[in-house]
């Protein structure tokens, strides 16, 4: 369809109410909110919206069925360029929090100087806001505490008449896409960031050096992307339906599934099946009962300390001390004996000092007491504890606890297995088990009385015979329990017939292809496959777009980068770009690759290896800045619609020497030549007064220099001289003495006495370098002339000593003085009118006189 005027067409929207796409040939008219019924309008108006890509620039939001008109594009309307004329409105924005008292007018070459801090950057920054109509970039920078609204509004001069661009109510009412512009939102966005090329900022430079036609194809390329992508979303939506038709089972699987003609019969046997193997499946895992670990309880060591005697000890030794003892005690004065036998260290009684040399029953006793009746004895000592540990009820307890597990699993077993296996009587278990200990306990404490005797074993008799009866009860509990888990295994082995996981296997494949093959799912089937065909083409059309855009961007990178280097050299950078080229690394959106060459050695600009050179490490911040200058200046008069641009440069010459600095201004000269306006911002008045004359050279027509200055806490536009503000301190004194003398009235004349000696010095200082330094006080320099040698340039100065010296006296009164002598605070016009005049004599003729 072939659009012309008037032509009015409905506009698709997605959800977030933006447009989605638009024929790259339909050139839409402004469009604006209604101040009344703020609904978006279209409005007549003689300049476009259409971006340099060609695409629609659109700017809140619009509801499906929004009409708009489409006319003519902005050069065949207006024939020639647009210029920014004027600012009618700055308010609520950084340091402009309040408005402007009138509109400030730009001329075709406008410099402006601020102070850091004064809303240099604030300025540029609402600039490049007014180029893409970018809302959020004006909310970020609204005045801190600002109670005002946040409003801007440029007037744009045409070459037949003018157009207002407005930020009003958090709105944009249209863009300005011819506006360029560098700062360090530019850098940051398309160059580097910290000193490191990041992934984002190949992407977003590729975006800023592609020409209308590879921008248009790229936007093709997007177009086809985004189609492919919403059709895969569609026919992933179309599979997220067939979710609870096919549950676990693959999509490309349950597509392929035949009709099943006997599906409701074969569903029924499948359950019927898989019913009777259930219980299969939960008796199978169900636990057996578990055999008692049958204690060991053996008394052949008890045995042997019964029966043990010992006959060691000569018989009479063992009377005369038996007799002894039953006389002092029996059993216990024998322990208490021997064991006192260690402390007899010498020939005497260590209770009562007698001498013992010679004593039969000292002697009888060494024989009594050895070792070997010490063992023996220690082994009857330990018969009771030996005795209280066999058996005791706390082992008893833990059977009864198995014997109740072991009741308790028989019982879970009860619907299907009749089990026997009755536990043994835990309190008879206890009864045979003290009786155990009983008898134990009795023979130790006889074997205790008659040490030296073997007794009779009838009480171990008794306590074995108890033991037996113990592990028989428990041998025949551990066989039943072994019959019934015989029972078991033989009970699960017998339920091993059907395979439960083939059957459910086989019911889900019937079901699914019941389901496969309803009414609904067939619909839901059709609607994926459309979204798959759609997604195919697409595909298709993206691969073809992608081939033709790789040409173009292979071409135009290849300038592109001659471009780049050419004003690297202009600028004299030691390094060159190489290899820029494009990549789709990371993704389906295309980004650059470059590499700086830096003495014939290629540092990749991204992320580099451990302690290998970097982008960040071998530019410094001055080679990093005019590399982002040159990649600008490369794109902005590259491009053919260079003559519509407006440029806007800020702080351009930043972290540049004096080298640089000069081949940036000469770079500024050709960019105002060629562009249709050029804004220059800096905080550097010196820059920009070298700038305004280097361009005043070069003929370039209306420059003009303003500046942005302090009103109370915030700022103000206002004109600037930059001659002015660059004066040298010599130049401002002799300016302010002349201007006193040729009539005008300053505001105060100590300013003028406080020049006067100043002014005289600097000029001395001038007229013999090396022979009066720079700041030497008028004293000094007197001094100096005074004591000149013969031949001495400073000997012609001897006649004026007197001169000088009263000179001095009246000057330095406005000066503090080594001694501390407190400066004049002033003076009057009689006393000060002829001391000026003989400074400035001195300046013009060389004399006071």
């Amino acid at each position: 369809m072939k659009l012309v005027a008037g032509t009015q067409i409905l506009i698709d929207t997605d959800s977030t109410g933006r447009l989605r796409r638009l024929d790259e040939k339909a050139i839409c008219l402004l469009f604006r909110r209604s101040r009344v019924t703020r609904q978006w309008q279209l409005k007549a108006c003689p300049i476009s919206e259409l971006a340099r890509d060609g695409t629609l620039i659109c700017r809140g939001r619009l509801t499906p069925g929004t009409v708009l008109g489409f006319g003519k594009s902005p050069s065949t309307m207006t024939g020639g360029s647009i210029v920014l004329e004027k600012i009618l409105k700055l308010e609520g924005v950084g340091l402009f929090a309040t408005p402007l008292t009138k509109a400030v007018e730009l001329q075709q070459t406008t410099l402006i100087y601020a102070d850091n801090g004064r809303g240099k950057s604030t300025l540029s920054a609402v600039l490049r806001a007014c180029a893409a109509a970018d809302v959020e970039a004006m909310v970020a920078r609204a005045t801190i505490g600002g109670t005002g609204q946040t409003r801007a509004q440029f007037r744009f001069k045409l070459p037949k008449g003018g157009i207002n661009v407005t930020f009003d109510g958090g709105v944009w009412d249209a863009a300005m896409p011819n506006l360029m512009v560098f700062d360090q939102t530019f850098i940051e966005r398309n160059v580097y960031a910290g000193g490191e090329v990041q992934a984002d900022h190949h992407q977003s430079l590729l975006d800023f050096a592609l020409g209308t036609a590879a921008v248009l194809k790229k936007k093709e390329v997007d177009d086809a992307h985004e189609a492919m992508t919403a059709a895969t979303r569609a026919r992933s939506a179309a599979e997220g339906k067939l979710q609870g038709y096919r549950g676990a089972m693959p999509v490309a699987a349950f597509l392929a599934l035949p009709e099943e003609p006997h599906a409701e019969e074969k569903i029924a046997s499948y359950e019927t099946r898989i019913a009777n193997a259930n219980s299969a499946t939960t008796l199978s895992q169900r636990a057996e009962l578990k055999m008692l670990t049958l204690p060991k309880v053996e008394f052949d060591d008890f045995e042997a300390v019964l029966r043990s005697s010992f006959k060691q000890m000569h018989e009479n030794a063992g009377a005369l001390v038996k007799a002894h003892l039953q006389g002092h005690g029996g059993s216990d004065a024998q322990r208490w004996i021997g064991d006192g036998q260690r402390f007899l260290k010498n020939e005497s009684c260590p209770f009562c000092g007698q001498p013992t040399e010679g004593l039969d029953i000292i002697e009888a006793y060494g024989t009594f007491f050895n070792a070997a009746y010490n063992e023996h004895n220690n082994r009857i000592q330990a018969l009771p504890s030996w005795s209280r540990r066999s058996l005791s009820d706390g082992t008893i307890d833990s059977w009864a606890s198995e014997f109740q597990a072991n009741t308790d699993r028989a019982q879970a077993w009860g619907e299907q297995l009749q089990l026997d296996c009755p536990a043994p009587d835990v309190a008879e278990l206890k009864a045979f088990a003290q009786e155990i200990r009983g008898c134990l306990e009795a023979a130790a404490e006889a074997k205790a009385k008659q040490p030296l005797e073997p007794l009779d074993t009838d009480l171990l008799k008794r306590a074995i015979e108890a033991r037996g009866i113990i592990m028989q009860m428990l041998g025949e509990y551990n066989a039943a329990v072994e019959a019934a888990n015989t029972k078991i295994a033989a009970f699960k082995k017998g339920l091993q017939a059907e395979d439960k996981t083939q059957l459910e296997a086989g019911l889900a494949r019937v079901r699914a292809q019941k389901a496969r093959h309803g009414i609904d799912v067939v619909a839901i089937v059709n609607e994926r496959k459309q979204a798959d065909d759609e997604r195919n083409n697409q595909e298709k059309a993206k691969a073809a777009a992608r081939g033709e855009l790789d040409k173009l961007m292979s071409s135009m990178l290849a300038e592109y980068e001659g471009d780049i280097n050419k004003w690297l050299a202009h600028l004299r950078t030691p390094f060159k770009i190489s290899k820029l080229n494009y990549s789709y690394v990371g993704g389906p959106t295309p980004r650059t690759e470059y590499g700086v060459l830096v003495r014939e050695k290629l540092v990749t600009a991204g992320k580099a290896a451990a302690n290998a050179p970097s982008f960040s490490t071998v530019l410094s911040d001055g080679d990093k800045r005019s590399l982002a200058l040159a990649f600008f200046l490369a794109k902005v008069l590259h491009e053919k619609s260079c003559a519509d641009s407006i440029v806007v440069l800020d702080d351009v010459f930043a972290s540049l020497d004096s080298n640089r600095r000069s081949q940036t201004i000469a770079a500024l000269c050709e960019v105002g030549k060629k562009c249709a306006q050029i804004i220059v911002l800096a905080h550097d008045a010196y820059f920009l007064y070298e700038l305004e004359k280097a361009m005043v050279e070069e003929k370039l027509p209306q420059v003009l220099s303003l500046q942005i200055r302090r009103v109370g806490e915030f700022s103000e536009l206002a004109p600037a001289d930059f001659s002015t503000m660059c004066e040298s301190d010599y130049y401002k004194r002799y300016r302010t003495t002349w201007d006193y003398l040729s009539g005008a009235v300053p505001d105060d004349l100590l300013q003028v006495a406080q020049a006067l000696r100043v002014l005289v010095e600097g000029n001395l200082h001038r007229r013999f370098p090396g022979l009066i330094r720079e700041r030497v006080a008028m004293g000094v320099i007197i001094g100096l002339i005074e004591s000149a040698p013969a031949g001495s340039p400073l000997e012609q100065l001897k006649p004026q000593v007197k001169d000088l010296r009263s000179f001095n006296e009246f000057a330095g009164l406005f000066h503090h003085d080594s001694q501390g002598r407190i400066a004049r605070s002033s003076v009057t016009d009689g006393e000060l009118h002829p001391f000026a005049k003989q400074a400035m004599a001195f300046v013009h003729l060389g004399s006071m006189s």
